[in-house]
């Protein structure tokens, strides 16, 4: 009978742990959606020589789309 895994076994897609992947996680850069959206519901974003379009939903969801 196995017993049930811990967090600390608890493995990424990459084979990370996932208390190595949270503290990775924490170091990321964070932008507030609010302040990043202003008073617009979209925004462009340029990534290379493509164009992406972020929503923000009526449900509060976001919505990227190329």
């Amino acid at each position: 009978m196995s017993r049930p895994n811990t967090s600390s076994e608890v493995r990424s897609p990459r084979g990370d742990s996932v208390s190595d992947a949270a503290g990775r996680v924490q170091a990321l850069p964070r932008l507030n959606s609010r302040k990043l959206f202003a008073d617009a519901r979209e925004l462009l974003i340029e990534h290379g020589d493509e164009l992406y379009r972020l929503r923000w939903t009526r449900s509060g969801k976001l919505i990227l789309t190329k």
